[in-house]
């Protein structure tokens, strides 16, 4: 059909004959057709390279980014845009350098897609193209950290809210991610100048010093890059203390001194043990354990109780009271003895420091008293009243002050006091 696809005609190759000095460069949309539908694709729209120039840095007010990519493509449909993971740009030319403004600063990995609107089918992917900068409008930093209660707390100092779920934690190289442990206030997801106190059950930090590092999720322990934050306490060269050295976060040695909680003082973007302060232990009294318990005496009914004393911090004057007896500060744990009545009873201790009264205690139920030995007609505390008691009484009678055979304890040594001796005469103390 010669007549159907004439010369000049796009699809004169259907044609049986070519005219004198017929040229045709193109087999047709028809033979295209074809072609196309055999599974063969001629020319067309490709996407020959797509490259990338350059990923710019967080900006801390929007806490977005630009990418910077150069397109390479043929064939290209007439009209339309490019769509660019999601966002719309004028074809210009191959190759085409397009900036992608406005990504999200998160630090994760970024798939790249790009298509013509024109022709969709057109099109380019790759994954994990190019890795988001971090985050720049959050600021998580190691806020308070309490041995005594295994707590954590971490605060955003930052302008955004930050997730720290998959954050980890690392002390003497035991590691925890921050999902793990038990949330004691606040949230894991923390809004600006927010805090969250977190509990690491399971944490047991040397008593003489440790370290904590915070991390961002992924990557190694020993990269100064993936280290957000560090402190140490107690001792110089814990754990990961090489780590925060390199990154420029502490010095090598340093350690906050003072007891549990220990507290950061910084602005957020300060650094170092400057920064840190523990908390200035103060006096305390910690126990009254019962030692040895010494004979009664028949006619007071009373005996001696030595008490073992433990104690902190205690004032640099004054003496340590007992139950009301005063003793002299010497060191902890102080041996005491007080007088203590033989009754039987479960006796309670309190103890002060007569110069820092507020540093007290009662420590309830210390000690079993012995039980009662109380003889009065035993003058001699030999365990029975006999003669030698009676010889006593008499060289004491007629006292009228501070007299030993004052039996009755009406002050005075008399005919009462004898009638006690005579009754009990000849029998043994009970």
């Amino acid at each position: 059909r010669e007549n159907s696809y004439p010369a000049g005609n796009p699809n004169s190759l259907m044609t049986p004959f070519l005219g004198t000095a017929e040229a045709n460069h193109d087999p047709g949309p028809i033979v295209g057709g074809m072609f196309d539908d055999m599974g063969w694709t001629v020319g067309g729209c490709v996407f020959d390279n797509v490259e990338l120039f350059n990923v710019g840095p967080c900006n801390p007010v929007t806490n977005t980014y630009s990418a910077q990519v150069i397109i390479t493509y043929t064939g290209q449909p007439v009209g339309g845009l490019l769509n660019i993971n999601g966002s719309l740009f004028t074809v210009t030319g191959s190759p085409q350098l397009v900036n992608i403004s406005g990504q999200v600063s998160d630090g994760q990995p970024v798939d790249l897609e790009i298509f013509f609107t024109a022709e969709t089918d057109c099109s380019f992917f790759a994954s994990a193209f190019w890795t988001a900068p971090q985050s720049c409008c959050d600021n998580a930093r190691l806020e308070e950290v309490n041995t005594d209660t295994k707590e954590i707390t971490i605060k955003n100092w930052g302008s955004c809210d930050i997730d720290v779920n998959t954050f980890r934690v690392c002390s003497e190289f035991t590691y925890a991610t921050v999902s793990a442990l038990n949330v004691v206030s606040g949230s894991t997801n923390i809004p600006p100048n927010g805090t969250v106190t977190l509990e690491w059950p399971s944490w047991n930090p040397s008593a003489t010093g440790a370290d904590l590092g915070l991390y961002v999720p992924g990557g190694a322990f020993n990269n100064p890059d993936d280290m957000v934050d560090f402190t140490q306490w107690g001792s110089g060269g814990n754990g990961r203390e090489s780590v925060a050295v390199a990154k420029g976060i502490w010095s090598a040695g340093d350690f906050i001194t003072g007891i549990a909680p220990y507290n950061y003082i910084g602005n957020g973007n300060q650094d170092g043990v400057t920064f840190w302060q523990g908390t200035e232990p103060t006096c305390s009294i910690s126990g009254a354990i019962a030692g040895p318990q010494a004979n009664c005496n028949n006619l007071t009914n009373e005996y001696e109780q030595t008490l073992f004393i433990t104690y902190d911090v205690p004032p640099l004057t004054g003496t340590i009271n007992v139950n009301g007896e005063e003793f002299a500060v010497t060191g902890s744990p102080l041996e005491v003895i007080i007088t203590a009545i033989a009754d039987g009873s479960s006796q309670d201790v309190t103890v002060f420091f007569t110069d820092e009264t507020s540093c007290t205690a009662t420590f309830n139920g210390a000690f079993v008293a012995l039980g009662s030995c109380f003889c009065p007609t035993d003058l001699n505390s030999d365990g029975v009243t006999d003669i030698q008691d009676l010889l006593i009484f008499l060289g004491d009678f007629g006292c009228m002050e501070n007299c030993v055979a004052d039996i009755n304890g009406n002050g005075s040594t008399g005919g009462d006091d004898l009638l006690a001796i005579l009754s009990a005469f000849g029998n043994p103390c009970v």
